[in-house]
């Protein structure tokens, strides 16, 4: 079975290259584009001694996207994703799976996208923090959202000025998966731009899964604040998750805190605290950052990113994580590097 499906992949990947490449006026519309991005990492220190010492180079994120215009009124994208697993005790390549393949259909101010989709969790936030390649943003990092859902979603502004937006969708909640049930989960995202160096956003989604097999449901809330200007930017954000399942409710808060310095043109200083005042069940699936899940912690993140060309950047940085009355740490140093091409 993982083979077939390793096959359509690579057979849509194919499709995508000639179409993009081909003859005529159309095709000529395609475009193919490619990120990457990874590590040198060092595990100085962890909760899990098995995983200290671990070093070496890890290629955290591969993409391949293919954009078409088809009219005036409608495009569509596929996107292919590879990665690397972390910590690995055994030799594995890396698989393709299909990240995003949706159809858009554009008037005026307003865009309605249909398919496997980018969701309103996190997007606005990780475009401002600017620094996903470096570590991803506080839902993201903690396994409390989906990047991607297939679905309806409608994504615009109420103003010709575009001071206002929304995000609106409504997806099976599977992110990258198939549906499994018949609930859906709902995001709607609102943002405000008052002023050219200021950005604020309120984001929320319901997931009522009581049809599934264990029920539960499931609420997340984020409000951002953002500011950005010549010499910088930052952001501060509050984000809430609360779940029911089996009949136990459980709430997760995390607080974080960003700053970033441009000290020259090709040269800038970033920091970010995120502050867990909850333990997270599922901080030990954390990819590349695994965490204690039974003690509440604080992420601190230090690093220089270094522009070498326009889609060249060397991020030399570390990650630490401290836990509530616990001496023990984890510490990452790191050489990130990302291109797109």
């Amino acid at each position: 079975m993982k083979k077939n499906r390793i096959a359509v992949v690579i057979i849509v990947l194919i499709l995508a290259l000639f179409l993009s490449l081909g003859g005529g006026a159309q095709a000529e519309e395609g475009v193919v584009s490619s990120a990457l991005f990874g590590d040198y990492y060092w595990v100085a220190k962890n909760q899990k001694e098995s995983f200290e010492n671990k070093n070496g180079l890890v290629i955290r994120r591969a993409y391949l996207t293919y954009d078409k215009k088809i009219n005036a009124a409608f495009a569509a994208k596929l996107q292919l994703e590879l990665n690397q697993t972390d910590f690995a005790t055994t030799t594995s390549t890396m698989i393709p799976f299909l990240k995003q393949a949706h159809l858009a259909y554009n008037r005026g101010l307003q865009t309605v996208y249909f398919g496997l989709a980018g969701t309103p969790t996190w997007d606005v936030v990780e475009s401002h923090w600017g620094y996903r390649f470096v570590e991803k943003t506080p839902l993201d990092l903690q396994k409390l959202g989906s990047s991607v859902d297939g679905g309806l979603a409608f994504k615009g502004h109420f103003d010709a000025e575009k001071k206002w937006g929304y995000h609106f969708m409504a997806g099976n909640g599977a992110g990258t998966g198939s549906e499994t049930n018949d609930s859906k989960k709902f995001y709607l995202s609102l943002t405000a731009a008052p002023a050219k160096k200021v950005l604020f956003q309120v984001y929320g989604d319901f997931e009522d899964n009581k049809s599934g097999t264990p029920g539960s449901d499931a609420y997340t809330l984020q409000v951002f604040a953002g500011l950005k200007g010549d010499a910088g930017r930052g952001g501060l954000l509050f984000a809430q998750r609360a779940t029911e399942k089996n009949g136990i409710d459980t709430t997760l808060d995390i607080f974080s805190l960003y700053g970033v310095a441009n000290l020259k043109e090709d040269l800038s200083l970033f920091a970010r605290v995120d502050r867990m005042s909850d333990p997270n069940p599922n901080a030990h699936k954390i990819a590349y950052l695994p965490m204690a899940n039974d003690k509440s912690s604080t992420l601190a993140i230090l690093g220089l990113d270094y522009k070498i060309d326009q889609g060249i950047r060397i991020a030399p940085n570390l990650e630490a994580v401290f836990y509530s009355n616990d001496a023990n740490i984890d510490l990452i140093p790191r050489v990130t590097f990302y291109y797109i091409f």
